[in-house]
């Protein structure tokens, strides 16, 4: 309405207390414009009528069309020797119908829990977890940082970024690590910190919020270990398989996770005008990286050309690591160790520890996005481990709540830190959201008083 405005002419003030001369000037002024502007608007119309619209592919169609093309020819567009060396091999999953590398002929699918069906690591651990080393959160990023930056191409460590993107024009947050290093650094047009580089960099994200507290992945603000390289036609640093290579031996090494637990599915990854091959990686039924390879622009027409810059961009969630080392019930006793034991006696709380050990291998079956029912699939879990859907809910509701807290403080606390503020537009406006949530929340559990906040709003 604004910009509209603006493009109205005032029209002329009432020339009825003008003199009869000053009028008669102004009506030959008028007429003789009326003749320009009249021209002016039949070429402008003309103008119009010459423009064509072009159809444009969506990422999605982008990525479905050139997907057939990729799983035909797995050795030109994805890492096949470096597979065959630590004794993989290439297989479809029956459920998904997505290609995968396995290890063992035991991971009989592609290791995704949509198509494994539970977290297998619950209740056991995995790697140096199985042997009885226990890691935390920061214990998490050193072992990476430590695997990464003495790798036979070492990588160096560096800060993260602010989570508020002061530097892009296009987003108000970070919501992935490649953020901090584009539109510049991924062109060539300027250099990145360091080449290449690894960043434990804090990420937002609005469009989970109905999962947290439940599936033990999702969170509002979470840590995005990144690996980027940048490799321009006069430095090349690495790129499909020695990423591999270098995730690989982090995870079997450094967190001595058995082969057979690891697959990688091929996949096809797209945005911002880039496409490429990408590989996730899964153990236990989870999702702990990504690698994408940023190596064609796309065009309208979903027509590819090759990058002058191929780009490595991996993005690992911080809170899985030490949920998948340690095999907790959930990430986030994991992720938020001091602040839940805080609030759980705060709140007078006590953690029902059967029943979430018992669901948490099915947790990953309430991802509320993909289920078409999801009071049904709390009725199947219950069904499953014996408990009636109420009791289950009646033990899980509440810790939820209080994770869901902890999630949304953090990341509300991240962002006013980093420079930013709620409010009623753009991205603050998902600020204030879910901290509105956070005021509803203990406002429903009656918590407001057991924190003592009610003071906040009633003293001087």
């Amino acid at each position: 309405d604004y910009f509209f405005f603006l493009m109205i002419r005032r029209p002329p003030r009432s020339t009825q207390s003008r003199s009869s001369a000053a009028s008669d000037v102004y009506k030959r002024q008028e007429q003789q414009q009326e003749p320009k502007a009249q021209v002016a608007q039949e070429n402008f119309d003309e103008t119009l009528e010459e423009q064509q619209t072009v159809a444009t592919l969506t990422t999605k169609e982008i990525k479905k069309l050139v997907r057939p093309e990729f799983e035909a020819n797995p050795h030109k567009y994805y890492p096949v020797e470096i597979f065959k060396k630590f004794g993989f091999s290439r297989n479809q999953c029956p459920k998904c119908q997505h290609f995968y590398w396995r290890h063992s002929e035991k991971a009989d699918t592609c290791g995704d829990s949509n198509c494994v069906g539970t977290y297998k690591f619950i209740g056991r651990g995995t790697g140096i977890g199985q042997k009885g080393t226990k890691i935390s959160y920061a214990d998490a990023w050193k072992g990476f940082e430590k695997s990464l930056t003495s790798a036979r191409v070492p990588c160096t460590s560096i800060e993260r970024y602010p989570v508020v993107a002061r530097w892009r024009n296009d987003v108000d947050y970070v919501a992935a690590g490649i953020f901090c290093f584009q539109p510049y650094c991924v062109t060539g047009e300027l250099d990145p910190p360091a080449n290449p580089l690894i960043c434990p960099q804090f990420c937002v994200r609005f469009n989970d919020l109905d999962n947290i507290g439940l599936t033990g992945r999702h969170y509002s603000g979470f840590v995005m270990l990144g690996i980027q390289v940048f490799n321009r036609p006069d430095n090349y640093v690495f790129f499909k398989e020695e990423c591999v290579e270098f995730n690989y031996r982090w995870l079997t090494e450094e967190l001595q996770i058995d082969p057979d637990e690891i697959t990688f599915i091929e996949d096809v990854w797209a945005g911002g005008g880039n496409l490429g091959p990408s590989i996730e990686y899964f153990v236990g039924g989870l999702e702990l990286g990504n690698m994408v390879f940023m190596q064609y622009k796309t065009f309208h027409d979903g027509s590819l050309e090759e990058l002058a810059i191929k780009v490595i961009d991996v993005g690992i969630g911080l809170e899985r690591i030490p949920w998948l080392i340690n095999g907790s019930p959930t990430s986030y006793t994991d992720v938020f160790k001091n602040s839940s034991e805080y609030l759980l006696q705060k709140l007078d709380l006590q953690i029902n520890n059967d029943i979430w050990a018992k669901m948490g291998p099915y947790s990953c079956r309430l991802n509320i996005d993909e289920v078409d029912n999801i009071d049904e699939t709390w009725k199947q879990i219950a069904d499953l481990i014996g408990i009636q859907v109420d009791e289950v809910k009646k033990a899980i509701t509440p810790i939820k709540d209080l994770y869901i807290i902890l999630d949304h403080t953090r990341t509300v606390f991240m962002i006013i830190y980093d420079g930013s503020l709620p409010s009623n537009v753009g991205g603050g406006g998902n600020v204030r959201n879910i901290l509105r949530r956070v005021f509803a929340i203990l406002h429903k559990n009656g918590w407001f008083e057991k924190l003592k906040l009610c003071l906040l709003y009633t003293s001087d």
